[in-house]
């Protein structure tokens, strides 16, 4: 879970900066803030199963 808010950090960063700065973010920069949250969200996931695929085997 502590993944999940750490990564999430520099998303709310970005509206921030939407809101305050009206700057807006690049394609790429958006690309990239999804493409960490996919790759927390695919580990979480991957430890999940493994979790419940050892508790199948046992």
């Amino acid at each position: 879970m502590a993944s999940f808010t750490g990564y999430s950090e520099p998303l709310f960063g970005i509206l921030w900066t939407i809101v305050l700065l009206a700057l807006v973010p690049t394609g790429r920069q958006w690309l990239g803030a999804v493409l960490i949250v996919a790759g927390v969200v695919a580990v979480k996931l991957g430890e999940l199963l493994s979790a419940r695929t050892r508790r199948s085997a046992r």
